[in-house]
């Protein structure tokens, strides 16, 4: 639960996003280990927590970060797909063809 609080806040993400974030990214899933809770659940134990039990814990966690030369910065989920995608060459022929308004064959 103390990674998926982690999670949390460095992502800035609600209990709803959180929870669709574990069920959706497989990066999610395999630092937080075999169990994944429900919004519930997180909520939960954000509450027996409480606010300086949650300050504490991230400060600790922020402490041995910068002990191993880290620095954990809030950010933004980006989700970014590669496609390539084939290459054209046109020759000289293929370009006044095309300028003229005319399909190359090939």
């Amino acid at each position: 639960m103390v990674r998926i609080l982690v999670l949390k806040y460095l992502n800035n993400l609600s209990d709803e996003q959180l929870e669709y974030q574990l069920l959706d990214c497989m990066s999610y899933q395999r630092f937080c280990l075999p169990t994944i809770p429900d919004r519930n659940t997180i909520w939960l134990y954000q509450q027996r927590l409480g606010v300086d039990g949650v300050t504490a814990l991230l400060q600790a966690v922020n402490g041995q970060l910068l002990a191993h030369g880290y620095l954990a910065r809030c950010g933004q989920i980006i989700d970014a797909t590669l496609v390539p995608a084939p290459i054209q060459r046109f020759t000289k022929e293929d370009k006044e063809q095309l300028a003229q308004g005319k399909t190359p064959e090939d």
